[in-house]
């Protein structure tokens, strides 16, 4: 076999020819690297933010007084309801805790309503305008339709000027003004309405 000699400018350019195919090789390869592997180039960070959105149920339960007078005589007594409302769902128990003014008004009487069966805590605190109750074990387990009753109360205005009646309420507490939903015991009053009282 005959032996090829190459020149030194022919091995030169035999090198250079194979690096400029390894370099092109290698650049190929990268490149398709950095388009179908997750991983980033060497020395880069890579910051993955994922943000995730809570699904939480809207608390539907509402708390008011109702039948409340638009106005009121000193020394008169008046009734009022406080009521609830709780649409489609079924309920285990509730409490009401009541805040007034007691250089206005004092409350005389406490009566449960129809939906509870069980009241185990009605309690007045006139000195620190106080009412709380306590109530559970519904006596139709159906899905509440309508406004229901919690209990009466009665009241006497007791001198002439303008005063709030208000439930002690926050979202999730469930050691103030709540409603449990059946079931789970989730507390899903939502909202509150407090009731103003003009007394002449």
């Amino acid at each position: 076999m005959k032996e090829i000699h190459l020149s030194n400018y022919e091995k030169i350019g035999v090198v250079w020819g194979l690096l400029v195919i390894l370099i092109v090789v290698g650049l190929g390869i990268r490149l398709f690297q950095s388009q179908f592997s997750p991983s980033s180039p060497k020395g880069s960070k890579t910051v993955v933010s994922v943000t995730s959105i809570p699904t939480q149920e809207k608390l539907i339960g509402r708390m008011t007084f109702n039948n409340v007078p638009k106005k009121v005589k000193e020394r008169e007594s008046f009734s009022l309801t406080v009521d609830f409302t709780a649409p489609d769902k079924r309920l285990d128990g509730a409490d009401a805790a009541v805040s007034y003014d007691p250089n206005f008004l004092e409350v005389e009487e406490i009566t449960q309503g129809p939906y509870f069966q069980e009241y185990p805590r009605k309690t007045i605190d006139q000195e620190n305008g106080k009412v709380k109750v306590t109530a559970f074990r519904a006596k139709d387990e159906s899905p509440i339709r309508n406004s229901v009753t919690l209990f009466y109360l009665k009241v006497k205005a007791l001198k002439a000027g303008e005063t709030v009646l208000s439930f002690d309420y926050q979202e999730g507490r469930t050691n103030l003004s709540n409603v449990v939903e059946k079931g789970t015991s989730k507390n899903i009053l939502g909202s509150v309405e407090n009731a103003r009282i003009v007394i002449e």
